[in-house]
């Protein structure tokens, strides 16, 4: 304090030096110029008046310098106790002896401590809160409760943690009864065969997440469905007994042989056949099934080949007017092709008992009947085609692309033999030959007769059917529209005369301008 001191003293001594030597110099230059000496008392007056109201201003100054210092710290000093008392701390104590400056910056850095120690309070309270009151929507809880627009005390964060940390641990407890409980119920679904018939019950088969409820009811709900589910299952057991038992019994008494008992595998297994005939199973669906090939009679296998039974029959009913129009057209198909094969035996015009125009006319009936089944069945299998998305198989392709191939091949089968007979025509001209008077030489008339009785397909009249080839990508593209039966299909019988054949030409030739 000495020293401080000192340069006060040494200061205050120094200005008196300097306005001791500035006057002096002042009186010279008066004196220099001749100002009288009352002229120059004035001046001094004047100079001493100056000095003066600038030192009263800057003791003002300075005076109101304390004075604002003083308020800010009291200003400081109530703000710092009301934060602290939002905090539940008790009231600043002021060190002894400070001075205003020292005290200034204490209460400074007291006071910016204290809001930041709110601040994290309040940043703290308001993430806990968040998690709390997630936990307890999710757990169907009371969340702990803090007052709005306050500063959690130290003890409340400490509380609101410890409340925050027990819903945890609830909810991993939940969440694990929560599963075994599920795990138990679908097992007692697949065991007891039980179709949901509840929101409950559909909400457990169900895996999103907005499906898993936590709350305490909630559990006891599916805690008494376990229950009765096990209570159902235990009855289907006992009753499941009672039958074994049963059956048990009555196989004692019947006393079936081994030998009877492959009999009756065997039926079964005919049974399958059977129906995998009807449902137009290919050779490669039937090796899929392998206990067919197991020549062990054990009531396992046995149950399989039920099982595997059931399923085709479900199948067949489920699509049985499908089949049934695909029996229908094969039967028909195969009529029509005995048909064209008779139409082209000479010794058919040798009969005089009238087959020749049974023949024809049951050939154009049957082929009527062709186009009505395949438009029935073109329509059918697309209507089921687009409501599965899927192509509709028999013998493990697609049946419209097989009946497509399968005209084609005959189309092309009956064009062979016309195209080579108009190269033979080409190629070597024939003189005409006269017709020789055989009695066994039909005349015109009874060509003529025969020829009007055969039935010539329009193109107009033929159904389109798209083919369908898979490359080797398995892309499906779209082939060449084919008719169903060509005009070619159905043909004159090879064994006719010259003159029956240009008869019946003209014929076509008619009927195509009319």
């Amino acid at each position: 304090m000495a020293k401080p001191a000192r340069e006060s003293a040494d200061l205050a001594s120094s200005l008196v030096n300097s306005v001791t030597q500035t006057m002096g110099k002042l009186l010279d230059l008066w004196n220099a110029m001749g100002v009288s000496k009352e002229l120059q008392s004035e001046r001094m007056a004047m100079v001493k008046m100056h000095i003066e109201i600038l030192l009263n201003e800057m003791l003002q100054e300075e005076h109101n310098l304390k004075e604002k210092i003083e308020n800010d710290i009291e200003m400081q000093k109530n703000h710092l106790n009301m934060i602290r008392h939002e905090l539940r701390l008790d009231s600043y104590q002021i060190d002894d002896g400070l001075t205003i400056i020292q005290l200034v910056k204490q209460l400074r850095q007291a006071l910016e401590g204290a809001l930041k120690e709110k601040e994290e309070r309040l940043k703290k309270m308001k993430q806990l809160q968040q998690e709390d009151q997630a936990l307890c929507t999710e757990l169907w809880s009371t969340p702990y409760y803090i007052p709005t627009g306050t500063v959690p005390s130290c003890l409340e964060l400490a509380e609101l943690n410890e409340h925050v940390r027990q819903l945890l641990k609830v909810k991993e407890q939940r969440l694990e009864a929560f599963f075994k409980l599920m795990r138990e119920i679908r097992q007692c679904f697949k065991e007891t065969g039980h179709i949901p018939d509840g929101t409950l019950e559909n909400d457990i088969l169900s895996d999103e997440e907005e499906c898993i409820c936590l709350t305490k009811n909630h559990l006891e709900d599916l805690q008494l469905l376990v229950h009765k589910l096990q209570g159902k299952k235990e009855g289907f057991n006992y009753h499941q007994a009672d039958l074994i038992k049963r059956v048990q019994l009555l196989w004692d008494r019947l006393q079936w042989s081994q030998e009877k008992q492959e009999q009756l595998m065997r039926k079964t297994k005919k049974n399958w056949m059977i129906t995998g005939k009807k449902c137009f199973y290919a050779d490669l669906q039937r090796a899929a099934f392998q206990p067919f090939y197991n020549d062990d009679f054990s009531e396992e296998v046995l149950k399989q080949h039920d099982e595997e039974l059931l399923k085709i029959k479900e199948v067949y009913e489920k699509n049985k007017y499908l089949y049934d129009g695909i029996h229908k057209w094969e039967a028909i198909w195969d009529r029509f092709i005995e048909l064209e094969k008779k139409s082209t035996d000479p010794s058919r015009l040798l009969n005089r008992g009238g087959n020749l125009l049974k023949d024809e006319r049951e050939r154009a009936k049957i082929q009527k009947q062709l186009l009505k089944v395949a438009e029935e069945l073109k329509k059918s299998i697309e209507s089921w085609e687009v409501e599965n998305s899927s192509s509709f198989l028999v013998n493990n392709s697609r049946f419209l692309d097989s009946m497509a191939h399968q005209l084609e091949q005959h189309k092309l089968k009956k064009d062979k033999p016309k195209i080579s007979v108009k190269r033979d025509e080409f190629a070597t001209p024939k003189a005409a030959a006269k017709r020789p008077a055989d009695v066994n030489t039909p005349t015109p008339n009874k060509i003529h007769k025969v020829a009007s009785n055969l039935t010539v397909l329009k193109a107009s009249s033929c159904i389109n059917i798209p083919s369908r080839e898979k490359a080797s990508g398995e892309t499906n593209t779209p082939s060449p529209k084919l008719s169903l039966l060509p005009p070619s299909a159905i043909s004159p019988p090879a064994c006719l005369s010259p003159e029956a054949h240009s008869h019946l030409h003209k014929k076509e030739g008619l009927e195509a301008m009319g």
